[in-house]
């Protein structure tokens, strides 16, 4: 992951052969290693990614399967779900 200050909401995402990129809608882009599930996954197989859930995951739709950004910036779901503006449950 390469950002150094509070994590933010995605606005978009892409990736290339080694690396996730995630645009946050603050302006910045992060990076993480692909999902292991991605890799492992010949190329020509994957397809492209979306943000979903308001902007709280990153979602590989032939895949079938996708990360949440708490992945992506190593922090709980609730931090994210937290700034996506979700209630905090009981």
């Amino acid at each position: 992951m390469a950002v150094d200050s509070a994590p933010g909401i995605a606005r978009k995402a892409w990736y290339d052969a080694e690396q996730l990129y995630v645009e946050l809608t603050d302006g910045r882009v992060v990076t993480h290693e692909l999902p292991g599930f991605v890799r492992d996954t010949p190329p020509d197989q994957r397809g492209p990614c979306q943000v979903e859930d308001f902007g709280t995951a990153i979602w590989w739709p032939r895949l079938g399967e996708g990360v949440g950004l708490n992945w992506v910036f190593g922090v709980r779901e609730r931090v994210i779900e937290e700034l996506a503006g979700f209630a905090a449950g009981p």
